[in-house]
C-alpha cells in the first residue's frame, strides 16, 4: 500500500445488524442489559469476509445512556463481548439523544468523519451497513454508498440507499460480489 493512499471501510451499525433487537412491553428495541445482547451467529464470518480488503468499524447511537434506560459500565460489557466475538477494527458510540444536538449522533455523520481522519479513509470508496434512515442518511452525509438491512422496523419512513439486504450476511455476499 502506498504511504498517502486512503483506505477502504465499512461502517456497520450495531443493534439490529451485528446483535439481534429485543422486545420490552411490546417495543422492539435495542438491548438494555448484557444477558440480552445476543450476536447473530452469521456476523463473525461476514465481518471476518469483509476484513480481507476494508477496515470494519462499528458506528451506533446509544441514547439510552443519556435518557437513563442503560449504563455506562453495560454498554461496555455489551461492547466487549462484541470485540471478543467479532474481529473489529474500531467502535464509535454516541451516548447522546436527539436533544443534545451533537455532531456524532446519526444521522450527522461525525463518527465515520472522525474514523476517516483517524483511520485514513476514503469515504466514497466505503460504505455503511445499517437497519434505519438514520444510518442510510449518516453514510448519504459523509460520501458513503448504503446498504440498508430491511427488518420490517422502518417500512414506514422513505429513505435513500444503494442495495437493500435481509441481513448482514446478504450485505456482504453483495459487497463481494460487486468488488
Amino acid at each position: 500500500m502506498k504511504r498517502n493512499s486512503k483506505r477502504k471501510a465499512v461502517f456497520i451499525d450495531r443493534d439490529g445488524v451485528i446483535n439481534k433487537m429485543i422486545v420490552i412491553n411490546g417495543e422492539i428495541t435495542s438491548p438494555k442489559l448484557l444477558s440480552q445482547f445476543e450476536i447473530y451467529g452469521y456476523a463473525e464470518q461476514a465481518i471476518r469476509r469483509l476484513r480481507k480488503n476494508y477496515l470494519v468499524i462499528v458506528v451506533s447511537n446509544q441514547p439510552d445512556i443519556a435518557r437513563g434506560r442503560m449504563g455506562d459500565l453495560e454498554l461496555e460489557a455489551m461492547n466487549k463481548k462484541l470485540c471478543e466475538s467479532v474481529d473489529i477494527d474500531d467502535m464509535y458510540i454516541c451516548r447522546h439523544d436527539d436533544s443534545d444536538n451533537c455532531t456524532c449522533r446519526k444521522p450527522r455523520p461525525g463518527m465515520l468523519i472522525a474514523a476517516a481522519a483517524k483511520w485514513n479513509i476514503n469515504l466514497k470508496d466505503s460504505l455503511i451497513i445499517g437497519d434505519s434512515w438514520r444510518d442510510m442518511l449518516a453514510g448519504k452525509s459523509a460520501g458513503a454508498k448504503s446498504i440498508y438491512i430491511n427488518n420490517s422496523l422502518n417500512n414506514n419512513k422513505k429513505f435513500e440507499f444503494d442495495f437493500e439486504a435481509e441481513n448482514l450476511a446478504d450485505a456482504v455476499k453483495e459487497i463481494v460480489r460487486t468488488e
